[in-house]
């Protein structure tokens, strides 16, 4: 079973690092595949292969994705971002809660 939304990738892509994560439905809402990170077929150790020697033979590249990441994590789960969306959601929950009972 593959991680359903990618903590772990937004964790390295805060410290400016480019990821290389598998090619999965909540992976790919969390990477964009040749900017901030690269996608690799699930099982596919070639293309995992291959992704890591392209990272590694290009620091620039590198450098670029993971501030490309950082910027993604910013703009997209910073708590100013995402307080108001979670505090959307707790009242709309009580809401509900309390119209059933």
């Amino acid at each position: 079973m593959g991680e359903a939304f990618g903590l772990v990738l937004l964790e390295a892509m805060a410290s400016a690092r480019p990821v290389i994560a598998s090619n999965l439905p909540g992976v790919r809402s969390v990477v964009s595949d040749g900017q901030d990170g690269l996608l690799v077929q699930p099982g596919d150790v070639a293309d995992l292969v291959a992704k890591m020697s392209l990272l590694l033979a290009d620091p620039h590249r590198c450098r670029e994705m993971g501030q490309r990441g950082r910027a993604t994590v910013e703009q997209r789960y910073d708590w100013p971002v995402i307080l108001p969306q979670l505090l959307h959601i707790y009242e709309q929950v009580l809401h509900d809660v309390r119209s059933d009972g």
